[in-house]
Formats: C-alpha cells, sequence, structure tokens
C-alpha cells in the first residue's frame, strides 16, 4: 500500500512538472519566474553543481552542448561547447569576496613592535611615505582592515588580505594634514577581521628651516613640505655701490671708485647713473688765451693767441672781446717830405730820399703779440 502512495505521488509530481515546465525551489511558497524554467530562491545558500575530476569529466559521455560541471582538480568552472566539441574554462574576472580574517592587534595597551615612518611636520599632507607598521596575531587567514581616530588633522588606515597565519606585520597609511607640532596617541583599532585595538605615538613637528646662511631667504613651502631658501636681493638701487652677500654678514654696499687715473677731470658718482669724469674748466674768460689742463700736474693753462701773420707791415693783436685776431697796416710816414715812405711786407718800413744821394731805410719794426 505505501508502495502504490508514493508511485502516485511521484507521477502527480513528474505531471506537473510536465504540466507547468517550471520549477521553484525556495522556502517561501513563491511561484518561479515567469523568464525561469528554473527559479532558486535562498538568503543563506547557494547552488552546488556536480563536481567531478579531470578523469570524470572526460568519462561523461556525448554531453550537451551548455553541460556545466566544476572540475575539482582545476579548481575551476567548465562548460562543455558542442561546435567545438570542446569543454571551455569559464573565466574569472578581478573580483573576489573573501573571507574575513581572525587576527588580533592587542588589548588596548601599545601596539607591538611599532615602526613609525616619515618625517610628520606641522602643516604638511600626509602621503603614503607617512605609514606606520605594526604586528598582528593571525589565527586565520583573510581579508582585514583597520582604522584609527583622526587626531591632530590626519589619521591612519590599512586594509589587505592576510594569506599566513602566526604574526604578521601589517602597514597603515596617513591621511590628512597635520595642523601643529605636538605628540599624537593613536589607537588603532580592528574594522574587518577582529575587534581589537592598540595604540601608538606620532610626534609632529616644526621645520626650521634656517641654513645659517646671511644671504638667503629661509622659508616653508607647504605645498611641497620643504624648505626653500632663496638668494637675499642686495641691490639697493645706487649706481654708486658694490652690492654683494657675505654669508656671515649678509648685504654689503661698496662705495664704487670713480677715479680714472686723470688729474684733469673731477671724478664723482651719480646714485642713478653711476661714474661720471667731468673735464675740469680751464677757461679763464679772456678770449685770447688758449686754456687748456696738464695731464701730468692737472693744472691749467693759458696760452695767449698767436695772431702773427708774419706780414712786416702790419701791427698783429687779439681783440679782447671778440678773441679774434687783427692785422692794421703800420703807419711808415717818417714825417719827412724829403723821403718817400712805403713798406716792405718781409723788412717793414722803407723812406727813400727824394734826393738821388740819400736814401734811409728803417729798420724792420719788431712786432710783439697781443
Amino acid at each position: 500500500m505505501k508502495k502504490t502512495k508514493l508511485l502516485l505521488l511521484t507521477i502527480a509530481i513528474i505531471t506537473s512538472f510536465s504540466l507547468t515546465a517550471q520549477v521553484a525551489v525556495n522556502s517561501d511558497g513563491s511561484s518561479a519566474d515567469a523568464s525561469a524554467m528554473l527559479d532558486v530562491k535562498s538568503s543563506d545558500k547557494g547552488i552546488l553543481i556536480p563536481r567531478v575530476s579531470q578523469t570524470e569529466l572526460e568519462a561523461i559521455n556525448n554531453p550537451a552542448n551548455g553541460l556545466m560541471v566544476f572540475n575539482t582538480d582545476e579548481g575551476k568552472l567548465f562548460i562543455y561547447i558542442a561546435s567545438e566539441f570542446k569543454w571551455k574554462e569559464v573565466e574569472f574576472g578581478s573580483g573576489e569576496i573573501l573571507y574575513p580574517a581572525s587576527l588580533s592587534i592587542g588589548t588596548g595597551g601599545s601596539c607591538s613592535n611599532t615602526t613609525v615612518n616619515g618625517n610628520y611636520i606641522a602643516g604638511c599632507e600626509l602621503d603614503n611615505s607617512h605609514n606606520v607598521v605594526i604586528d598582528a596575531m593571525v589565527s586565520s587567514a583573510g581579508s582585514w582592515s583597520i582604522q584609527t581616530d583622526t587626531i591632530n588633522g590626519y589619521s591612519f588606515s590599512g586594509s589587505g588580505i592576510v594569506s599566513s597565519t602566526g604574526t604578521v606585520q601589517l602597514t597603515l597609511y596617513g591621511n590628512g594634514t597635520t595642523l601643529s607640532n605636538q605628540t599624537n596617541t593613536f589607537t588603532a583599532t580592528v574594522d574587518l577581521g577582529g575587534t581589537s585595538s592598540c595604540t601608538f605615538d606620532v610626534t609632529v613637528i616644526i621645520l626650521n628651516c634656517d641654513d645659517g646662511n646671511a644671504c638667503t631667504d629661509d622659508s616653508f613651502d607647504t605645498a611641497t613640505c620643504s624648505c626653500v631658501h632663496s638668494p637675499v636681493v642686495c641691490d639697493d638701487n645706487n649706481a654708486c655701490t658694490d652690492d654683494s652677500c657675505d654669508p656671515q654678514n649678509g648685504c654689503e654696499h661698496i662705495q664704487v671708485n670713480c677715479d680714472d687715473g686723470n688729474p684733469c677731470t673731477d671724478d664723482i658718482c651719480d646714485p642713478a647713473t653711476g661714474c661720471q669724469n667731468i673735464l675740469i674748466d680751464c677757461d679763464d674768460g679772456d678770449p685770447c688765451t688758449n686754456d687748456a689742463c696738464d695731464p701730468a700736474t692737472g693744472n691749467c693753462t693759458h696760452t695767449p693767441v698767436n695772431c702773427d701773420d708774419g706780414n712786416a707791415c702790419t701791427d698783429d693783436s687779439c681783440n679782447p672781446s671778440t678773441g679774434q685776431c687783427q692785422h692794421i697796416a703800420i703807419d711808415c710816414d717818417d714825417g719827412d717830405p724829403n723821403t718817400t715812405d712805403s713798406c716792405d711786407p718781409e723788412i717793414g718800413c722803407i723812406h727813400t730820399s727824394s734826393e738821388p744821394v740819400h736814401k734811409t731805410t728803417n729798420q724792420r719794426k719788431d712786432k710783439k703779440k697781443k
């Protein structure tokens, strides 16, 4: 009788499957989705397809196109492609879900074997060079995540996968910008992989950028988090000084030497244009002298203008008003009616007697320069 009931139930189920052509497997009694032949629903379980070894896979007779199995030797899914007569591996993407590790980093005290890397300078943004390495005791491998509190504008965090058990070093990377110089005590707490915590200290300093050189302006660049030593500008905008810098004393402004070695110049310096070598003024106000400066002594000389025209028949002189030479014909009249008076340019006045026997000649007059 029992066998009869079981047979009838089996026939009913098979008949039901044949009539609906759909199967819903769930625990809430919902129907299969209209687009699915098999609709499996669960919040805590999955589908387990046939698991076979490589030998068992190859022994499947006349596999259907699209038949799927899990190869236990390869640890991979395979699908049979009938058009190629091949089992083809299902390629996995980069995404993965790992179980959390089980680890401990302390019991609220100091983190074990802590190494703080990087220079922590007030006002600087942290990068991956700023990190803290701590020890963790791992009892089972998996993913982990650790976060610290935020203090003085910055914090540390890290995550990853541990693949071995025992003591493992984990790295927490800094982020944020330090605000002021002080020592900060951070509490690291395991977010994934446990619930333990521990503390470590990080000291933030103010960078002293003084390089001891009076010829540089020393400053701190927060963009690069480094000291900048810019050359000081010693130019005093005075063309009469040579500007330089001494590393000990700073800027020096030494008066330039404008002496050109010429005693006939007045050597001065104009702050705007620099040295000026001005010729000494030897003008005595007399247009009838040639005024000059003796380069050996620096003394002025005043030489009378030479107005001599080489003509004995002129009186040569210089006009003190104009400085022009004057050549006035000399008067050869001797007041003697018995002589004929004339002038020879070479010898001067000639007085010829009207009487044949008498003839007098005046000697050439000496001419003086005036």
